[in-house]
Formats: C-alpha cells, sequence, structure tokens
C-alpha cells in the first residue's frame, strides 16, 4: 500500500483546526493548573471565613480564565507587541472581574451576618421580640433562612408570653386557694374542737357546719382536679349526639331550687331539631356552672335566662342574667384561673374559687368550641358555642 493511498483525518490536515485544538489543550490546561493551586489552598487552611471562601472562589475563577488564555496565547505564532496587547487586556479584564466579584460576594457576607444576628437574637427571643427588618436580603436563600429565624422568634417570643401568663394564673390560682381553704379549715378545727370538749349540748347544730364545710371543700377539690384535668389535654374523647333542648331543660330542672331559694327567675329554650356531639356529662357541667355564675351574681327578683339557637354552623347556647353587668376592665379576665371580680368575698358554701367559668372554657374548647361574656342592658350574657352533631 502507497503512503498516497493512506487516508488522513479532515481534522488533523486542516490547520485551523490544529490550532483550535492546541488551543482549548493549553487553556485547559492553564486553567486546570489554577484550580489545583485553589483545591490545595483551601484543604490546607481549615474553616475559612465566608468572606475568604467567597474571595477564594472569584480569584480561582477569574485567575483560571487568565491563566488558561495567557498560556493559550503564548503557544500561538504572535509577534510581541500582539503578546502585550493580549498580556494587559488580561490583566485588565481580570482586575476588573476580580473586583466586581468580590463586590457582589461582600453583599452575601452582609446577608450572613444578618442571618447569624437574627440566630443570635433566638436565645433574647422570650425576652423580647426581634427588631423588623427595613429591606429583604438579597440572597434568595438566605432570605428564606431569615424568615424562619424571624418566625421561630415570634413563636418563641409568644410561647413566652404564654408561658409568663400561665404561670402568673398559677400563682393566683395557688394564693386564691391557699385563702379560701383557710377559712373553712379554721372553721372545722373549731367546731371539732368544741365537740371534743363537750362544750356543745347539742352536736347536731354543729355537725350540719361541718357538713356544710366539708361539702364546700369536697367541690373545690373535684373544680381543681377538673381544671387540671383540662389543661394537661386529657379531656374525654367521647362524642355521643347530644340534643340541645335536654341540655338545657336538664340543666334548668336542677337548678331550679337553688334559683327559687334566692328568689330568681330561672326559665328557658331550645329548638327539638338542635343537636351538638360532645361529652353529655361535662356539657352539662359547663352550662350548669355558667347558669349557677349568673343565680349568684342576681340580687333577689332578678331573671336568668338560657336560650339556644344555631349560629353559623354552630350551636349557641346563651345565659343572660339582670345582675347589672360586669365591669369592662374585667370583661377579659372572668375566665382567668383563680379570677373573681369581688377580691374581698368571703369564701363559704355559696361562694366559688374562681374557677367555674375557667372549667366552662376549657370544656368548650375541649369540643371545639368557644366561650364568650359580654354585658347587656340591665345584666350580662355569656354564650357557648359548640360545634352542631
Amino acid at each position: 500500500m502507497s503512503a498516497q493511498s493512506v487516508a488522513v483525518p479532515a481534522v488533523l490536515a486542516d490547520p485551523l483546526a490544529n490550532t483550535y485544538v492546541c488551543v482549548a489543550v493549553y487553556s485547559v490546561v492553564g486553567a486546570a493548573a489554577v484550580a489545583l493551586a485553589s483545591l490545595a489552598v483551601g484543604r490546607a487552611v481549615r474553616q475559612l471565613s465566608l468572606r475568604a471562601n467567597l474571595a477564594l472562589v472569584v480569584l480561582t475563577t477569574v485567575l483560571a480564565v487568565v491563566a488558561g488564555t495567557a498560556l493559550a496565547v503564548h503557544k500561538m505564532v504572535l509577534t510581541p507587541e500582539q503578546m502585550r496587547v493580549v498580556v494587559v487586556v488580561c490583566a485588565v479584564s481580570g482586575t476588573v472581574a476580580a473586583l466586581v466579584g468580590l463586590v457582589l460576594a461582600r453583599g452575601v457576607v452582609l446577608d450572613a451576618r444578618r442571618v447569624r444576628t437574627l440566630a443570635t437574637s433566638l436565645a433574647e427571643a422570650p425576652v423580647r421580640r426581634p427588631a423588623a427588618r427595613q429591606r429583604p436580603l438579597r440572597t434568595k436563600e438566605l432570605e428564606q433562612i431569615a424568615g424562619e429565624l424571624e418566625l421561630s422568634a415570634e413563636r418563641l417570643a409568644e410561647s413566652a408570653a404564654r408561658e409568663r401568663t400561665l404561670e402568673a394564673a398559677r400563682r393566683e390560682l395557688v394564693a386564691s386557694v391557699s385563702h379560701d381553704l383557710r377559712t373553712p379549715l379554721a372553721g372545722l378545727l373549731a367546731l371539732v374542737e368544741a365537740l371534743e370538749d363537750g362544750l356543745a349540748d347539742d352536736p347536731t347544730p354543729y355537725l350540719k357546719s361541718i357538713r356544710v364545710e366539708v361539702d364546700w371543700l369536697s367541690r373545690m377539690v373535684t373544680d381543681l382536679f377538673e381544671l387540671s384535668r383540662l389543661q394537661a389535654g386529657r379531656a374525654t374523647s367521647r362524642a355521643d349526639a347530644l340534643p340541645v333542648h335536654d341540655l338545657v331543660s336538664d340543666t334548668i330542672a336542677s337548678a331550679q331550687p337553688l334559683a327559687q331559694g334566692l328568689g330568681i327567675e330561672l326559665d328557658g329554650t331550645a329548638p327539638p331539631s338542635l343537636v351538638v356531639s360532645g361529652d353529655a356529662a361535662a356539657l352539662m357541667r359547663a352550662l350548669a356552672n355558667l347558669v349557677a355564675n349568673a343565680i349568684r351574681y342576681t340580687s333577689p327578683g332578678g331573671r336568668v335566662f338560657v336560650a339556644a339557637e344555631e349560629r353559623e354552623g354552630s350551636a349557641a347556647v346563651t345565659v343572660c342574667d339582670t345582675c347589672g353587668g360586669i365591669p369592662e376592665a374585667h370583661l377579659p379576665r372572668v375566665f382567668d384561673v383563680g379570677f373573681r371580680g369581688d377580691s374581698a368575698r368571703t369564701p363559704g358554701a355559696d361562694a366559688g374559687a374562681g374557677l367555674g367559668l375557667a372549667i366552662v372554657k376549657g370544656i368548650a374548647e375541649a369540643h371545639g368550641g368557644s366561650v364568650t361574656a359580654s354585658n347587656v342592658e340591665g345584666g350580662c350574657c355569656f354564650t357557648l358555642l359548640l360545634p352542631l352533631g
């Protein structure tokens, strides 16, 4: 076979193509050398700051381009004047590119510092809410992280505020219950000592007084247990279908003797078709607490009226009285644990420990409902909202 019959690839036979291949190879070699040197520096120096890492990335990119270009041009057939022009262009463009890259990197560093400040403020979130930012961050990912941190700080602040409120309520409850227990216990002790010393010719009145005080103490302990159960989230999971008419009529029937004894008119109405879902005993207790509270604060000759209706997909059971109204300053706190409008009230058989309305609120929320209080002409109304069954 003759040499003339050997086929030469077109890419090798074309001088211009050979030039492109050589330029590409030299460019890759120059850029690879800079990249390897940068990787070596990154491995040798541990825990670089974000600013240093960004600067290293920018400089590596620019120097890789300049080195690849310079090496490729050096291997090309150029005059000395052309070489100087290429070198100047590479130096100027590389310097400008590096400066622009470092300026842009500075923005990322500032964003990272602001995110770090937000993260640090999480430790102070229980004390104060984080200050609102004037403008969003320039980096999308850091802006998302900053938003999550701000949301976490808000939740921590709200949680801390709720915790402080609950702690204040606990202290108030302990002080209130301690005060309320002191008087009946002292009375019981005096009655028992009198019986022990034989000072009573007829012990019957003493025994009746002891029974009254023991009943009151028993109700207080039951209320405390019920309240702790509701606050611990251990409410009953029963969901019986309960006609509201039966709930209202049974509550009125059980509270009628108390109302008649105090000279108060007690009445109510509810549509037979209205049905709710929940624990019958718990809902009965919630409504009974509202009715008993209304009777207790209504003067003789007054009226307590219970009404039920469907309202926006819920059953609204309203207990209205003619007590004269609740002071506006007390309305936001009537459902707080241990709160009683009359702080000088003396505990006794007809007094409570400020737990009844708190229990009503707990039962309502456990059933997915709510309870509110408002003043009306001549008195006030408590509205218990329950989901329809």
